[in-house]
């Protein structure tokens, strides 16, 4: 047996790869010969460059027999070669990936890693003229629950502490939590726009957890929906199906489910909770560490005098939007404008609280502030309380202006409604500003206006005469009454106002011609909107866009009579407001102002306000205080309006008792004026000669006691009249007088008022 140190050497490396090499020859030569030669090149080469590594300046073996060591630097060498390779290539890709891809890779990781949130800012809030609030928001927090996240030996008592501290059944609560654990609630848009071809295959399957639905999106097409617990077992043979049907991948639908099963399923667990229990239930969990559960603020309207000025504030719809009033009017100015935060989600899609960048704050809606003031609302809602109560009305309106600004002081309604409580709005007509949208037929407070237009266009004075047929007086083939048991004769225009004579009035007007007289109810405003709303100094005015004209009719809609009824108030519609505004030209020498209800706007700290506007002058300084001298005699002894007198003021006023117009198509005329139904009114300013205000009492049908407007609005007027004053602390301008009786006399009046 040989020793071992006759055992032949092993063969360097370099020889046992060159004879590995040479054993696959036949295939090398197989390769094409371009690849060959260059194969052959690059191993010529790299001999050349291990030979200058062989030990002691020998060159490497020239022959397969010879065999020879290489120095360890060669070794080395080689190896710092194939790093160096390798750093270098490692290092060029880093520089492409932080310097010339750095942007488009930045980019492309916030769409995956980050996401874009709001930050809740509040709704504009409504204030009356002293800053008193009467539209505001309140903090609110709603609860969510995120069952999936619960820990599972946490469930137990976390449910039970939502349930108990939110009053809600265990349960119930129990079984909605279960149901988002096992997915349950999981619903997916397979495919939309599905022809009607393979919508019929879907449904002859009749696939468990499949419906097929119309497409919100085109007319005529569908789309599937998969709902995948309800598929149980079945649920991959019902993808295989679908995926089939609908010429999609399987792969591709169960990665919509997947995507589905990891989405995070949140749920609302309870709206609108109180700060306090919130607080509860976040101290709590955190003492606990309970997690999925989440407490969110919210900001809810809220009116803090229920229904005092309802119907001009109005609400919100269940988006946040105005609905009516000024809510609606200033919607787009109070809309407040939400700040947005940036924040990175971890793998659950979920926000990482650390990552939160506040991007832009939030800004605040837009503040109304109301010309209206307060404490005045508080007496005309408590004098018209009482006279709904009195008289059982279908409608009722209280109305005050300034006649010098055109400023609305105090605005009643009934009936109203809560805006805190849904259930008060059944109705659709009771939420709107009766005042500015409803029209009424003003009867004998239209007689104010008439005579003074006639007066601007005729030198008729207060003494003049007017013979008033005993009662009754034909015109145009129809007869025209005073109340019924008057039998004037000769009255002067005084009288006629005084007493509220139909026929005194119509033949006034018959002074002048009907384009003339047609002019002059144009020019007070009448058969066009008010405007009332917003009107700044600078800028445009905001104003009511669904506010009525009311009813003039053109001159060839005049019938042969229409000259003898307008004036009296019949034949025209208005809203109350229109009549207001009128009545405030009379009471501010002619000069009728623009009326408006908004006295500011402020908007991040910067104030717009209104500016009173002259809206025209449809009589002179002199015609005023004639026709203010006529209404002042109607609330003293024998006048139609005594109930209405305010001691220590004088008075300037009308009243008016107008029948209502009853449609009936049946009729050749289409209705007829009824005697059961009757709009009572009265309208004056006080003080007479320096008026604080124009206040008007308009009384739709009243159904218990009179239905006279000296009666049933007088007595309203004058107590709403007397508060005022006395808040506004104006001093008597007359000596005190006892003050008239304020309960409604069931008895008839001496004359139409």
């Amino acid at each position: 047996m040989s020793s071992a140190s006759e055992q032949p050497k092993q063969q360097p490396l370099w020889l046992r790869l060159r004879a590995a090499a040479r054993r696959v020859q036949a295939p090398v030569a197989a390769l094409p010969a371009p690849v060959v030669r260059i194969g052959r090149l690059l191993g010529q080469r790299l001999l050349r460059f291990w030979r200058q590594f062989a030990p002691d300046g020998k060159q490497l073996p020239q022959n397969r027999g010879e065999s020879t060591n290489f120095a360890p630097l060669a070794r080395y060498a080689c190896l710092a070669v194939v790093l160096v390779l390798l750093f270098g290539g490692v290092a060029r890709h880093i520089y492409n990936l932080q310097v010339t891809r750095h942007q488009e890779l930045y980019l492309e990781a916030q769409k995956l890693y980050t996401r874009m949130a709001v930050k809740q800012a509040q709704r504009g809030k409504i204030y009356d003229l002293a800053g008193n609030l009467l539209a505001g928001n309140i903090a609110i927090q709603n609860i969510y629950a995120e069952p999936k996240r619960f820990n599972k030996k946490h469930y137990h008592a976390i449910t039970k502490l939502l349930a108990d501290t939110l009053q809600l059944d265990y349960n119930e609560l129990d079984r909605r939590f279960q149901a988002i654990q096992r997915h349950e609630h999981i619903k997916i848009c397979i495919k939309d726009f599905v022809d009607t071809q393979a919508a019929h295959h879907i449904v002859n399957a009749a696939l468990p957890g499949v419906t097929v639905e119309c497409s919100q999106k085109a007319s005529g097409l569908f789309r599937v929906i998969f709902r995948p617990t309800q598929a149980g077992r079945q649920r991959q043979d019902v993808v295989n199906i679908l995926a089939r049907i609908l010429d999609l991948s399987a792969e591709d639908i169960d990665n919509q489910i997947l995507r589905a099963f990891n989405r995070p399923s949140e749920i609302v667990v309870k709206r609108h909770v109180d700060y306090s229990v919130a607080h509860k239930i976040k101290k709590v969990a955190e003492k606990n560490q309970y997690s999925g559960i989440r407490i969110e603020e919210e900001y809810l309207r809220n009116y803090p005098h229920d229904r005092q000025l309802a119907n001009l504030i109005g609400f919100l719809d269940n988006n946040g939007k105005g609905v009516s009033g000024i809510e609606a009017l200033f919607d787009a100015h109070m809309q407040p404008t939400p700040g947005k935060i940036q924040f990175e989600r971890d793998g659950s899609n979920r926000m990482i609280p650390q990552s939160v960048i506040t991007m832009s704050e939030p800004e605040n809606g837009t503040d109304v502030y109301l010309t209206i003031a307060l404490p005045i609302q508080q007496i005309v809602d408590e004098e018209l309380t009482r006279l709904v109560a009195l008289h059982e009305p279908k409608r009722a309106y209280v109305i005050m202006m300034n006649p010098k600004t055109g400023a609305i002081m105090a605005l009643g309604h009934y009936p109203s409604f809560n805006p805190n409580d849904r259930s008060t709005m059944t109705d659709g007509a009771i939420i709107q500003p009766h005042a500015f949208m409803m029209g009424f037929e003003p009867g004998s407070i239209m007689k104010g206006i008439s005579i003074a237009a006639v007066m601007e266009q005729r030198p008729i004075g207060l003494e003049d005469t007017f013979y008033c047929e005993r009662g009754t007086w034909y015109y145009g083939g129809r007869p025209l009454h005073d109340s019924s048991g008057s039998r004037f004769e000769n009255m002067t225009v005084l009288e006629i106002v005084k007493k509220s004579s139909n026929i005194g009035t119509a033949k006034i007007a018959l002074e002048i011609e009907e384009k003339d007289l047609y002019q002059h109810l144009l020019d007070f405003g009448f058969g066009r909107r008010t405007g009332v709303g917003f009107i700044p100094a600078n800028g445009d005015p905001v104003f009511f866009r669904n506010e009525a004209h009311g009813r003039l009719p053109g001159l060839e809609q005049w019938s042969k009579v229409s000259i003898t009824r307008i004036p009296i108030g019949q034949g025209i519609l208005c809203t109350p407001l229109q009549m207001v505004q009128a009545y405030g030209a009379l009471a501010n020498h002619g000069i009728m102002m623009q009326p408006y209800i908004i006295a500011k706007t402020v908007t991040g700290g910067v104030s717009r306000f209104s500016s009173p506007l002259v809206k025209g002058q449809p009589i002179q300084p002199e015609t005023a205080r004639k026709m203010t001298q006529a209404l002042k005699e109607v609330t003293t002894k024998g006048g139609t309006g005594t109930r209405a007198a305010v001691p220590g003021f004088e008075v300037a006023g009308k009243t008016g008792t107008a029948q209502k117009w009853i449609s009936d198509p049946s009729l050749k005329a289409k209705g007829y004026y009824s005697h059961r139904e009757y709009v009572a009114s009265f309208i004056g300013y006080v003080p007479a000669d320096n008026p604080e205000f124009v206040l008007l009492v308009a009384v739709d049908s009243p159904s218990t006691g009179a239905h006279y407007g000296g009666t049933v609005a007088g007595p309203t007027f004058s107590r709403v009249s007397v508060r005022t004053l006395c808040f506004l602390q104006i001093p008597p301008t007359t000596d005190a007088l006892t003050p008239p009786a304020m309960t409604a006399s069931t008895g008839t009046a001496a004359t139409n008022p």
